[in-house]
C-alpha cells in the first residue's frame, strides 16, 4: 500500500530526475514508507527493513546488508531536494483530490531532542508543547490546506517566536498559490495574531480569520445571538459585536465553559493550598520564615500557577526580616470568571460570511492540530536521538513527507466514506502478512514456499479502496 501510493503520488519519477539512482529511489521508499508503516528512528527502520518487513521484495532491492549510514545519507538527499518535493506533492495532490485551496491554516509546535543537542544550532530551551522542559526543543512551522494537505514546512529554532514567522511561512505561500478564482483566507491562532501580522495580510490583501488578542466588551443577553448545535452536551452561541473594515465575533461555548470551569477550579485549588501551607509554616519550627526567602517562594508558586495567580492579591506581614503572616484573596474575580468562560472573540475581513461561516471556517484549525498530533503520536516526529543539526532536520522532514502519504490513504477512505484514522487502518492490515514454509522432501532437500497469507474481507475492502492489488508479490519456491 506504502508503495502504491509513493508511486501514485510520483515520487520515484520526481526523485529520479533530481538525480537520484533506481537503489536511492529505493532508499527514499524505505524510508518515508517504514515511517508510515513502523515509525521510529533510522535504527528502528532498519531493523524493521531486515527482520519484519517484505519491502524489499517489493522494491526488489535486497536490504539485508543495509548500513545505518545509507539511511542518514537518503535522509541528507531528501533534505536537499524539500522545496522541489513540497511543490511536487502540492501540485500532484491537488491534481489527484481536486483541492479547493481555499484556506490556509498555519501553526507551530515544537519537539525535543535526547541528550544535550549542543551541536544543533536550532536546539534551544524553551515552553515545550509536551512539557520537556529539561530539553532543548525544535520547532516545526506546517501550512496545511483545509483538507489537511500539507503546502510547506519550516523548521526553526526551538525558542522561536510563534508571531515572527507569519510572514515568511505564509505571505509568500499565498502568494505563489494565489488564484482569480480562488482567494484564499489564512486561519491562525491567537499564537500568531498579533497586530502586526493582521496588518500584514490586510496589505497583502488576503483574507484572514483569527482569534482578536484585543480586549472587547462582553455582550449582554438579548437579541442579537445565533445558536448552533444546541443540546445538553454542546452550545454555541454567536452574536457580531462589531463591523466596520473587519467584523468582530463573539463566541461563547458551552462544553469549552465546563472545561475551562474545570480546569479554573483545579489551579486554585492547587495554588491556594500552597499559599496555605506556607502561612501555616510561619508558625511551625524549622519552616521558612525569612521575609525575603517567603516572597521569593510565592514568586515561584505564582509562577507555577500563572494561569489564576495574577488575578490573586498576596500580601506578606512582617517584623523587620521575618514573615509573620500570608494573606490572600481573589481580587478580580470578575476578569477570573471571564479567562474562564469559555467565550473568545475572533476577527476577520470577510465581511460577506455571516456568523455560521466564520465560526465553522474557524473551526477547521483543528485540521492543522491533527497534524501535528499525527506526526507525534503516528510518524515518529518525536524524540529526536541526533544531536548535529542536518541529521535532526533531515529526521523531521522524513515524517513530514510520510504525513503526505498518510493525509492522502485518509483522504481517500473518507471520500469512500470510511472515517477510520490511519492509526486504526494500520493495526487492521498488520496481520496481513508475508511467511515462508519449510518443508522437507524424501531426499531431505528443504522446500522454502514464500507466500502472502490470505486477506481478509475488510482488509480486502480497504486495498480495494485504496487502489492497491490485493497480492502484489506472487508465490516463491526455492530449494536448499
Amino acid at each position: 500500500m506504502g508503495v502504491s501510493w509513493f508511486r501514485y503520488l510520483e515520487l520515484d519519477r520526481l526523485l529520479g530526475e533530481q538525480g537520484l539512482s533506481n537503489r536511492e529511489v529505493n532508499l527514499a521508499a524505505l524510508s518515508i514508507i517504514g515511517r508510515l508503516i513502523e515509525p521510529g528512528s533510522e535504527l528502528g527502520t532498519l531493523a524493521w527493513a531486515r527482520e519484519r518487513s517484505a519491502l524489499g521484495e517489493v522494491l526488489g532491492t535486497d536490504f539485508g546488508s543495509l548500513s545505518k549510514n545509507s539511511l542518514y545519507q537518503i535522509a541528507d538527499r531528501l533534505y536537499s531536494h524539500k522545496e522541489v518535493l513540497e511543490r511536487h506533492l502540492w501540485q500532484r495532490e491537488r491534481t489527484i483530490f481536486n483541492l479547493k485551496e481555499h484556506l490556509i491554516l498555519y501553526d507551530l509546535t515544537n519537539t525535543y531532542l535526547e541528550g544535550s543537542g549542543a551541536d544543533n544550532g536550532k536546539a534551544h530551551f524553551g515552553n515545550s508543547k509536551e512539557r520537556r522542559h529539561d530539553c532543548r526543543l525544535i520547532t516545526l512551522g506546517l501550512v496545511v490546506d483545509e483538507d489537511g494537505f500539507p503546502k510547506t514546512s519550516r523548521l526553526f529554532s526551538g525558542h522561536q517566536s510563534e508571531p515572527a514567522t507569519l510572514r515568511e511561512m505564509v505571505l509568500s505561500l499565498a502568494r505563489d498559490r494565489q488564484y482569480p478564482d480562488r482567494p484564499i483566507t489564512v486561519i491562525v491562532d491567537a499564537g500568531v495574531a498579533t497586530e502586526e501580522n493582521v496588518e500584514m495580510l490586510k496589505e497583502a490583501r488576503i483574507g484572514y480569520v483569527v482569534v482578536s488578542r484585543r480586549r472587547h466588551d462582553f455582550p449582554g443577553e438579548g437579541a442579537g445571538y445565533v445558536t448552533l448545535r444546541e443540546n445538553e452536551r454542546e452550545r454555541i452561541r454567536l452574536r457580531v459585536v462589531e463591523a466596520g473594515e473587519e467584523k468582530v465575533l463573539y463566541v461563547h461555548s458551552l462544553r469549552k465553559e465546563l472545561k475551562e470551569n474545570s480546569m479554573r477550579t483545579k489551579f486554585e485549588r492547587a495554588f491556594e493550598e500552597q499559599l496555605r501551607l506556607l502561612k501555616e509554616g510561619l508558625s511551625r519550627a524549622n519552616t521558612t520564615k525569612r521575609y525575603d526567602k517567603v516572597l521569593e517562594r510565592i514568586g515561584r508558586l505564582k509562577e507555577r500557577y500563572r494561569r489564576v495567580s495574577s488575578y490573586y492579591q498576596i500580601e506578606v506581614v512582617r517584623h523587620e526580616q521575618r514573615a509573620l503572616d500570608v494573606t490572600f484573596r481573589v481580587n478580580r474575580p470578575q476578569e477570573l470568571a471571564r479567562r474562564y468562560s469559555g467565550s473568545y472573540f475572533l476577527r476577520t475581513n470577510r465581511l460577506e460570511w455571516d456568523e455560521a461561516e466564520i465560526w465553522n471556517t474557524y473551526n477547521l484549525i483543528r485540521r492543522i492540530e491533527k497534524s501535528f498530533q499525527c506526526l507525534k503520536s503516528d510518524l515518529g516526529f518525536r524524540p529526536i536521538y541526533h544531536q548535529k543539526e542536518q541529521r535532526s532536520d533531515a529526521h523531521l522532514f522524513i515524517s513530514v513527507l510520510a504525513y503526505h502519504l498518510l493525509v492522502s490513504l485518509e483522504h481517500r477512505l473518507r471520500a469512500l466514506g470510511d472515517h477510520r484514522s490511519w492509526s486504526t487502518i494500520r493495526k487492521k492490515l498488520s496481520t496481513h502478512i508475508r511467511v515462508t514454509v519449510a518443508l522437507r522432501d524424501k531426499n531431505n532437500r528443504c522446500h522454502q514456499v514464500r507466500l502472502n497469507v490470505k486477506a481478509n474481507p475488510d482488509q480486502k475492502r480497504i486495498y480495494k479502496d485504496l487502489l492497491v492489488k490485493e497480492t502484489m508479490l506472487a508465490p516463491q519456491v526455492t530449494v536448499g
